[in-house]
């Protein structure tokens, strides 16, 4: 597994100066000290570009516990990244701020139009921190000073599937000549972070795409091209997405499932026991993914980016002692169809660390 250097954001002091009395004016003059270091904000590895670093770039916006929105200017987001930081005028008490940049994450922010991002990762992928209580101190001269530290973590979490399936002979004898991935799906996943119903495409009687209600987004699609199928079976590129985590009112049942659409091609064994000699289309939906052992992933987390190499796959692609394929194996004639049978396979995850930096005031 490719190495995640640590992802880090820091962290912002807020100044609000005062007059000398006991109580503090919701109408006062006052000032927004801000700073942000984000020179410690680590590549990202693995199948987005090596050597990408996330920075805060644009869309900067606080959000004060009376819900006024802040946004900063280039000019102090600049400036709040210096030694000196950014000092805005708020003119109200602060108990409590949030912070969003690069884009903000609603909820009707659709995970559809946020895929295909790898090229855009150092300056686009969404971060935020959520509403932190202030620590208000007074400096010598009267002013009160309201410090928070935030450890803001991506919006989303990101799944990797890449890799080739090579089934193993069974003394001497493979029932599969070869198994091409052809496309790969993501279904069943949440369009926004707290939508009511998953987004989940049907199986239908056709081997091209699912066309039931609702349709299958197509921007949750990759199909392998014969150009790119060396570099998705190395993993030095692979069928990425960004997904919402699951919501903590979901309990129990599958979630994001993974939809691999397949050629296999038969042995000449297999063929000489009457399976087909043209290459055939099936279908494998992975419904469940674990990290070592069974149910040691209940579900993908936001921040952590998921790497799904289908080498896992090899031990369930089974030959019988006659040459045959196992009917067992998980591959289907249709996708996500009722009698689908359940995979749970392997997943490294590798998680996009945060460290906090203290504030120079």
């Amino acid at each position: 597994m490719n190495k995640v250097r640590t992802l880090a954001i820091a962290l912002m002091a807020l100044t609000l100066f005062a007059c000398k009395k006991q109580e503090p004016k919701q109408t006062e003059d006052a000032v927004l000290s801000l700073r942000i270091d984000d020179a410690e904000l680590r590549a990202l590895e693995g199948q987005i570009n090596n050597g990408t670093t996330t920075t805060i770039t644009e869309n900067v916006v606080l959000t004060l516990d009376n819900g006024r929105k802040i946004t900063l200017t280039p000019d102090e987001i600049t400036k709040a990244k210096t030694q000196d930081g950014a000092k805005i005028e708020v003119g109200q008490v602060v108990n409590t701020v949030a912070l969003s940049a690069n884009a903000e994450v609603t909820d009707q922010t659709a995970i559809d139009q946020w895929q295909s991002k790898a090229s855009v990762f150092s300056t686009k992928i969404p971060l935020s921190a959520p509403a932190t209580q202030v620590t208000p101190t007074t400096a010598t001269d009267g002013s009160t000073i309201y410090k928070v530290e935030f450890t803001p973590k991506p919006a989303f979490t990101r799944l990797e599937v890449f890799g080739k399936i090579e089934p193993k002979a069974n003394n001497g004898k493979n029932a599969f000549e070869s198994i091409e991935v052809k496309e790969v799906y993501i279904n069943n996943y949440l369009p926004t972070r707290n939508a009511t119903n998953r987004y989940f495409t049907g199986a239908n009687a056709t081997f091209d795409d699912f066309a039931t209600t609702p349709a299958l987004k197509g921007s949750m699609k990759d199909a392998i091209s014969d150009s790119e199928k060396e570099n998705f079976k190395n993993g030095s590129k692979a069928a990425a997405y960004q997904l919402f985590p699951k919501k903590t009112s979901e309990n129990g049942g599958d979630y994001d499932h993974v939809v691999l659409k397949l050629s296999i091609k038969y042995s000449a064994t297999a063929i000489a026991k009457g399976y087909p000699s043209t290459p055939q289309t099936r279908f494998v939906t992975i419904t469940k993914f674990k990290k070592a052992q069974d149910n040691d992933l209940d579900s993908f987390a936001a921040g952590t980016i998921y790497k799904l190499d289908l080498k896992g796959l090899n031990d369930h692609f089974k030959t019988t002692s006659d040459g045959t394929p196992d009917p067992t194996n998980p591959d289907t004639p249709e996708p996500e169809s009722k009698g689908r049978k359940y995979l749970q396979v392997i997943v490294k995850a590798c998680t996009w660390t945060s460290q906090n930096i203290l504030p120079q005031i």
